[in-house]
């Protein structure tokens, strides 16, 4: 049970600050070392099912996403697509995931 006080303590305080620190990390990492890159969007995936969606349901992120799967190096681009996987899969009202996954950059 003390994991549902730590998730209830990041809810409340630094989340927005951690997500955007792994958005910074990937960001600086993903052309001159994509394993970190690629570490840090695995550890990131592991937290999404608790999370607020719409800390990276938003065009920064999304973005920065679709921009490692077109042009990463495989580690980093199976990465990402496990992080999309994740927020696409998260358990929400059937109009929000359909909104959501109308907003995915998606390439036919």
């Amino acid at each position: 049970m003390k994991h549902i006080h730590v998730q209830d303590a990041l809810r409340d305080g630094p989340i927005n600050d951690l997500v955007d620190a792994c958005r910074i990390m990937v960001l600086t990492h993903c052309a001159t070392n994509p394993t970190v890159a690629a570490d840090v969007l695995d550890a990131l995936q592991r937290y999404i099912n608790w999370m607020d969606v719409g800390l990276l349901v938003n065009e920064t992120w999304l973005t920065l996403l679709f921009d490692c799967v077109q042009r990463a190096a495989s580690e980093l681009r199976g990465a990402a697509v496990d992080v999309v996987g994740e927020i696409v899969s998260k358990r929400m009202e059937a109009v929000q995931k359909l909104q959501l996954i109308q907003q995915l950059p998606m390439v036919c």
